[in-house]
């Protein structure tokens, strides 16, 4: 999926893709609410309106993605994407609350016409408040199959070292980032309460906040944020995984989130390296191979925990260093260089 929206936002200017993403979901939760009772008691129509609002949502995405980073200085960029990162978490915050109260006082139809709402009004702003075309005008729409698409990928994979070690870098990582902020609270908290659970996964939250406040600050020092992002990381969680009163779990993975937002910059970075011709369809193919890893780190860890939560801490200490490992051998990923105003 993520190559085709890749190709879709390759092909039309981004306020376009981006209108389209936000009608698609809200057309969709106007079909959910004429059919409400069918969706609920039926789970293959659960699963295809869940599938289809996700490929609008990732269209909105990748769109709003493409559009920054083509309006935006570098550093401009990465402490932009800062700052929606903080926001986008307070407002994720605030909506799961929010949501599980309206839940529990009002019918499903009233929660899906507020979400609907928030749809037409994000739509509006878009029409209003984005810049338009970005394209040279002059220049003849490409024909994209996906076929093409993927053998361009393929083929600039092949040829840029830095997008080889970069995809490499989000592939080894996400098999850490699958499971620590997943299962590895539960397997430390199964023998807690319900609170330990809620506690730890809430300082993640926040470190990650405070760690994106001090991106904003410090954007410009890309290289030395994601190493000090791997070698806190990976600390953080064997700490946590060390047999340490659960007070101290929490502060480590409040860390864990805090170290966990340090590397952002250099995704953001990469992003601006890519040709912006062919930006979306390439991180599109990135994508497709990244997300594989989370469910293999998953097992891999799961299967580690059984023995001892301490062996899957040095698991994902053990990938950190390995990502350290390979942006040290790749001069462009070691030391990013920001083009000045």
């Amino acid at each position: 999926m993520s190559v085709v929206v890749g190709g879709i936002v390759d092909r039309y200017a981004p306020r376009t893709t981006m209108l389209l993403g936000l009608i698609g979901s809200l057309l969709l939760l106007l079909a959910f609410l004429a059919f409400v009772p069918i969706i609920l008691t039926n789970v293959l129509a659960a699963v295809v309106f869940v599938l289809a609002n996700d490929f609008c949502q990732s269209i909105f995405r990748r769109s709003s993605l493409i559009m920054a980073s083509r309006s935006l200085r570098t550093e401009v960029f990465i402490k932009f994407q800062a700052r929606t990162g903080v926001a986008g978490r307070l407002v994720g915050t605030a909506g799961l609350l929010s949501s599980g109260v309206l839940i529990a006082f009002v019918s499903v139809s009233v929660v899906v016409m507020i979400v609907a709402f928030g749809y037409m009004c994000a739509a509006v702003a878009c029409f209003f408040a984005t810049p338009g075309a970005t394209r040279d005008a002059g220049k003849p729409r490409e024909h994209l199959t996906l076929a093409g698409d993927l053998r361009l990928v393929g083929s600039l994979l092949m040829r840029s070292r830095f997008l080889r070690g970069f995809t490499l870098v989000l592939f080894v990582a996400n098999l850490a980032y699958g499971f620590v902020p997943q299962l590895l609270p539960l397997a430390l908290s199964i023998d807690e309460s319900v609170q330990s659970l809620t506690m730890i996964r809430a300082g993640i939250a926040v470190g990650e906040i405070i760690g994106l406040v001090i991106v904003e600050r410090f954007s410009r020092h890309v290289g030395r944020l994601f190493r000090l992002s791997m070698i806190g990381g990976g600390a953080s969680v064997v700490l946590a995984t060390a047999g340490v009163p659960m007070g101290l779990v929490v502060g480590a993975f409040l860390l864990y989130g805090l170290f966990d937002a340090l590397s952002q910059p250099l995704f953001s970075y990469a992003v601006k390296q890519i040709d912006e011709e062919h930006r979306a369809r390439v991180l599109g193919g990135i994508d497709a191979i990244v997300l594989l890893s989370p469910s293999v780190g998953l097992f891999i860890g799961s299967w580690l925990a059984e023995g001892g939560v301490l062996l899957s801490g040095v698991f994902v200490c053990l990938i950190f260093v390995v990502c350290l490992l390979i942006v040290h051998r790749n001069p462009v990923l070691s030391s990013p260089k920001l083009e000045r105003e």
